[in-house]
Formats: C-alpha cells, structure tokens, sequence
C-alpha cells in the first residue's frame, strides 16, 4: 500500500502545474507516493506538458470541464490503494518534504480524518486558510455582495474566523481545499466527494459530513504550501463565478441545513445576479 496519492486538478493551468508538478518530484521524500493529474479539457497544452515532462504522472484526460468533485473522484477511484489522499491545486508549489511532514503529524492524531497544512501567498504572506460553517447571516451578506460594504460584520467576523490563531495547530470546522489531506478510513466511511457540487464548497460539504461522522478536522501550523489563488476560478466570466457560486451555496444548505434557511438564500438569489450585474458596469470585467 502507498503512503500518499496525490491528485491534482488540471484547467489550462499549465505553467503553475508546470510548476507543482516539479516541486513535489523535487521534495518529495522518504514516502511511497504516487501523483495523479486529471485533466479537465484544458486547450492550453498542459496535456502535452504534462506527457512530456512527467512520463510517472497518471494522466486522466476529460473531454469535458467536470469540476472539483467529479474529476477527484475519478483519481480516487483508479488510484492504488493508499494510507492517505491528497487533493492538491494545480497553482500550489512546496518548498520543502512538506507531504511527508503532513503524513507524520496525521500519524500522531488518528481520528483526524482531513488536514490542511498553512497556506502562504506567493509572496509567502498568511492566506487565510481556516474558516467556519457557514451560516444564514454570513451567506446572505457574501451572496447578494452586501459583504463589500459591511466588512466587519460579526457574522463575517465569524465566518472567516477572523481571529484564529494561525501559529498553533488544532481542530477546527473546515479547511481549505487547495491542498487537502484525506485518511483513507475517511474515505470508507463516507464516501467520496458529493458530485452534485461542481465548484465550491465540495471540501466544506466533505468537512462537515466527517465531522459528523466523528472524525476531526485539522489544521496543521508546521507545514507551509504556496498557493497563486484561484487561478481557475479567474477563467469563468464574473457572472458564471457568482452563478456557480449560488448553485453551490443553496445545494449546501439544502443538503446540511434547516429548509427554512435555504429557502431565504433562494429567495435572495435574483438580487444576487442582478448586484453582479451593477458591479459589472462599474467594474470592467477583467
């Protein structure tokens, strides 16, 4: 059995999976691992790439863009059995035996199901990588962009857990997924990823069905990843991110929370779209 397979997710990324790709084959060390590229119709050459330079990667090729849950699911599936899986961003880079470190530390804490290490900016400045269970009031502000305007909000506060110490590691509600270590128990217990989300919240989603499935969440302080941001979710036109984002947002309440909540996030959905449309002709789409 492997210690480690880690799958990424490619779309028409090819420079920064250029990029992770040789930071893992560079530090990667004293573990069994394996590495899994699935492919999501990118037109950029990251195919031809990835041939080219990585003959060891297990390359999935789609036809089609499936998304975040779907496209791991597909890796998770053929992937040799291993301890642990590792979803990993396609705009991330290690610097360091960080995998083999994470492995150690999930070792040490058996009922920890999901580990997210410390995410860093390109600049090796702190990303906010920890958060809270979103709630009603939170959701409300982000979804119709009223967010903007009241920043410091107590239910945003909150949500993005404002005042989390990043220096110490520890238990918490979810992490983020752009470099997302699972247990394999984990995985037999619940399941793979929920593919009725396409792109966003998959990993919340995952976080809170392991959490009540009695399995902990952590974030580990010791490990750094560098993560560019969202360079996939840039690719989508303003108005296909927020539609996206809202499909996600109201198939999580619908699926984890009172119907009374998801249905006022449904009734605020049309203001939603049409502040996206306001901020589109103040803001000229980039």
């Amino acid at each position: 059995m492997l210690d480690l397979n880690i799958i990424i997710l490619s779309w028409n990324t090819e420079i920064l999976t250029l990029q992770c790709l040789t930071s893992i084959f560079k530090y990667t060390k004293n573990i069994d691992f394996a590495v899994w590229v699935v492919d999501n119709n990118s037109i950029d050459g990251s195919v031809e790439m990835i041939k080219k330079h990585f003959p060891k990667v297990n390359l999935v090729t789609n036809k089609e863009n499936f998304g975040f849950s779907k496209a791991n699911n597909q890796a998770i599936r053929k992937a040799e059995d291993s301890r642990y899986f590792l979803l990993l961003n396609s705009d991330t880079e290690i610097k360091n035996n960080v995998f083999a470190e994470i492995i150690k530390y999930a070792d040490k804490h058996p009922n920890l199901g999901i580990v997210g290490p410390t995410i860093l900016n390109a600049d090796h400045t702190l990303q906010h990588s920890v958060r809270h269970f979103p709630d009603l009031d939170s959701q409300l502000l982000i979804m119709t962009k009223l967010s903007l305007f009241f920043p410091g909000a107590k239910s945003l506060e909150k949500y993005y857990d404002k005042y989390f110490n990043y220096h110490k590691s520890q238990n918490v509600d979810q992490v983020m997924g752009a470099c997302f270590l699972i247990r394999e128990e984990l995985i037999n217990t619940i399941g793979l990823l929920d593919e009725k989300f396409w792109f966003w919240f998959e990993e919340v989603d995952y976080c809170y069905r392991a959490k009540k499935a009695g399995f902990d969440v952590g974030f580990w302080h010791d490990g750094h990843v560098i993560h560019h941001g969202g360079k996939s979710a840039e690719q989508m036109m303003r108005f296909d991110r927020q539609k996206n984002f809202n499909r996600s947002l109201l198939y999580y309440f619908y699926k984890n929370q009172p119907w009374t909540e998801f249905f006022i996030l449904w009734i605020f959905k049309p203001f939603s779209m049409l502040a996206v449309k306001l901020m589109g002709l103040i803001v000229k789409e980039k």
